[in-house]
């Protein structure tokens, strides 16, 4: 069986070495690994999707979707929008009205560079979106919600994946050299002191350097998100439906 041989290659351990060494320089998605794991379970026959696998599908965004959500009683009008470079002028200019912009950053994605650019780094790339949007006038009457997502990848690598790289011989490969730790060895459990001490320090590093891009006329609410945690995506949502009420309310000259 194809899906037999599939999960041997998967399980070897070459495969897999060079699977953690390589991942982030090629163009692949991040739910592979996952359902590559779980491949012999979903070529059974009488497989059924389970909640994971459903949370770890990924559609990419092309032009503007709008979805319509009633929470509480409340109908919110959510507008989603592909982020890549070709998709952004079909987009940018439509949003002045807002009440709320959702921007998000995966703070997986230090180590990974652009489809579009084999040069360019991917969180580099979201904070200078995030600088042009937060600071456009279009946008000077709405709020701002930044999710720092996929915290479960990111944590997944950076005992892999070194945040800060500074290579004399080969400047381009240089990212995050102004990160000064506490820095996360190479293998290091998950779990100990030295991991968990460096984990929080890439997330404080990340959350700052993207909001110093505001200009401060703004309060912006962050968050740290895992779209597969189900529970903290209600928190972070429960939070955001909150901040969108009373900016609407605000519009209108009422406050709670």
């Amino acid at each position: 069986k194809n899906h037999s041989s599939m999960a041997r290659l998967w399980n070897d351990e070459g495969v897999r070495e060079t699977w953690d060494k390589f991942q982030n320089k090629i163009q692949v998605p991040e739910n592979l690994s996952y359902f590559l794991d779980e491949v012999e379970r979903i070529f059974s026959k009488n497989y059924k999707p389970n909640m994971g696998d459903w949370l770890r599908v990924r559609v990419r965004s092309s032009g503007v979707y709008e979805e319509v959500l009633y929470l509480d009683g409340v109908e919110f009008h959510i507008w989603d929008v592909g982020g890549q470079r070709n998709e952004r002028r079909k987009w940018f200019h439509i949003f002045d009205k807002v009440h709320v912009v959702i921007f998000v950053a995966a703070i997986s994605e230090y180590d990974q560079v652009l489809y579009e650019d084999m040069n360019a780094n991917r969180f580099v790339e979201a904070m200078e979106l995030f600088d042009k949007i937060v600071n456009d006038p279009a946008f000077s009457k709405a709020g701002f919600i930044l999710f720092l997502n996929k915290s479960d990848l990111y944590r997944a690598k950076i005992n892999k994946s070194r945040i800060r790289v500074e290579n004399a011989e080969n400047p381009k490969d240089n990212r995050f050299t102004d990160f000064k730790g506490p820095y996360c060895p190479m293998g290091e459990p998950v779990g100990t002191d030295a991991f968990e001490a460096a984990h929080d320090a890439g997330i404080k590093y990340m959350r700052d350097k993207i909001l110093s891009k505001s200009d401060g006329s703004k309060i912006i609410h962050a968050h740290i998100t895992n779209a597969t945690d189900t529970q903290n995506v209600d928190r972070v949502f429960t939070a955001c439906k909150a901040i969108i009420l009373q900016r609407a309310l605000a519009s209108i000259g009422l406050k709670i």
